[in-house]
């Protein structure tokens, strides 16, 4: 085998550029998900009688937020990649735009689609708790467990995701919007 080292920055800026392509097309249906779908979820469940999609709704809100971090995130990291790993000059794409901070419109977007995305996920679970309130011991004949359960264990599901949510949405927000360190 040859001493010399290989130089695959080519090859791997190709392939990160077609792993952003793709990981883009995934938050876009992830914003649509999100601008679309959430506001109709809200309004389905405010006209709703059922007693299980009020109390999933919240969560779907939340999942869709997290995914869109999560991939975000991804899209970062590949930026970050190409920046530290396959340029080479202060003038190539990823250290040019960095340089003049031109990542302020991602910071934006991305903050203000969690912020709404927030807001709906709030009045889906304050909807969710109404109804949770509601639940009286009679319902569960047999099995006392039941009304504790739903009356109280949801309840507290509903507090550690939020709060474990805000603890990811806080720990990934720079890395979700920069591609520095």
């Amino acid at each position: 085998m040859s001493k010399e080292s290989l130089d695959l920055r080519e090859p791997y800026f190709n392939t990160l550029r077609d792993e952003i392509k793709a990981t883009k097309a995934r938050i876009f249906a992830l914003l649509l998900a999100g601008l679309f779908g959430s506001p109709i979820l809200t309004y389905c469940v405010v006209n709703s009688n059922s007693y299980i999609f009020k109390l999933v709704a919240p969560l779907l809100v939340l999942l869709v937020l997290v995914l869109y971090l999560s991939e975000q995130t991804m899209l970062m990291r590949a930026a970050q990649y190409i920046r530290k790993h396959v340029e080479s000059d202060d003038a190539d794409w990823e250290r040019w735009v960095g340089s003049f901070k031109l990542r302020s419109a991602e910071r934006q977007l991305f903050g203000m689609f969690i912020i709404v995305g927030l807001f709906l996920f709030t009045i889906l679970t304050m909807i969710a708790m109404k109804e949770l309130k509601t639940i009286e011991y009679n319902r569960f004949s047999a099995f006392s467990y039941e009304y504790f359960f739903w009356k109280y264990g949801v309840m507290a599901f509903y507090c550690i995701a939020t709060v474990w949510a805000l603890g990811t949405l806080a720990r990934f927000w720079h890395a979700a919007t920069s591609t520095d360190e």
